[in-house]
């Protein structure tokens, strides 16, 4: 029995030139070691690279480094297990220089599918490896994901942005209770102490407040001081005078106290009749009525 090994079979028994040439898409034959030995026309023109400049000379396997790891890994392993191995969409950047001659595109994206070529014994004699340009697909694909980067940034942004929000209210709400506090001074005696600017937004919330704590603590009086108020909107006066119909629906008497000569004027043009309501200059004299009674 002879030791000397198969002579190498010539790759027409499987494929001819006519037969490559035939594939639309680029496509090249490849010993199981890497070396190229044929390509066809299409890959002729898409790379701009005379095949008689790669055949014999190009080592699929000894250009991992620029080729990438995962084609030169899909061939090994369909010249190892003789089944078609199908690469991810690779990206070829041949910008920075490259020992392959490329078209006038410096940067595409090429999905390979290699594909075994076996003899009768199930053996590998070659690979054919065919090159599906996919560089549009990927281009809309980071399109998509830049758009939906864009949009997840947004959506973190509007969440910050409601956060903030939610924030800004909760801080708003704080002050304005620090700044309008409903005090228990006495049994059954509540004191709204007002300072600063009367806005008329301020008043209902005010308002809102004052009507829950006499409900809440049973209150017979309800004392509206407003010593620290230099000035008052019409709307704001209207409103403030309304709630002594609002306090005595709840079974209470509202007081006012400190009514300074600005806030005395509004009312004044305003023309409100206080005959209704006990007016007192100063807190402590409102105080003393309402413990009197």
């Amino acid at each position: 029995m002879s030791d000397v090994p198969d002579a190498p079979a010539p790759l027409d028994r499987w494929l001819t030139q006519a037969g490559l040439d035939a594939f639309p898409m680029p496509s090249y034959v490849y010993t199981p070691d890497g070396l190229l030995v044929a390509g066809n026309a299409a890959a002729e023109a898409f790379w701009k690279v005379p095949n008689a400049a790669l055949i014999n000379s190009f080592n699929l396997v000894d250009n991992g480094e620029q080729l990438g790891a995962e084609l030169v890994d899909r061939f090994k392993r369909c010249a190892e297990t003789g089944e078609s191995q199908r690469a991810g969409a690779t990206l070829f950047d041949f910008s920075q220089g490259s020992e392959l001659p490329t078209n006038e595109r410096s940067r595409m994206w090429l999905q390979i599918v290699y594909f075994p070529l076996l003899d009768e014994r199930g053996a590998t004699r070659f690979i054919l490896g065919m090159g599906f340009d996919v560089s549009e697909e990927m281009r809309r694909k980071e399109e998509v994901e830049r758009a939906a980067a864009q949009i997840e940034a947004q959506r973190e942004t509007i969440a910050t942005l409601e956060a903030a929000r939610a924030e800004i209210e909760r801080q708003r709400e704080t002050i304005e209770a620090l700044s309008s506090p409903i005090i228990d001074v006495w049994r059954g005696v509540v004191l709204l102490p007002l300072t600063g600017e009367v806005e008329r937004a301020r008043v209902s919330v005010i308002v809102e407040r004052l009507l829950a704590a006499i409900s809440a603590k049973h209150a017979r009086y309800a004392i509206i001081d407003l010593t620290g108020v230099a000035q008052l909107d019409t709307g704001s006066a209207n409103q403030l005078i309304r709630i002594r119909s609002m306090v005595s629906l709840l079974g209470a008497e509202c007081v006012l106290a400190g009514i300074q000569p600005a806030v005395a004027r509004t009312i004044t043009t305003l023309e409100i009749n206080l005959g209704q309501v006990n007016v007192f200059n100063s807190l402590r004299d409102a105080l003393q009525y309402c413990m009197d009674r």
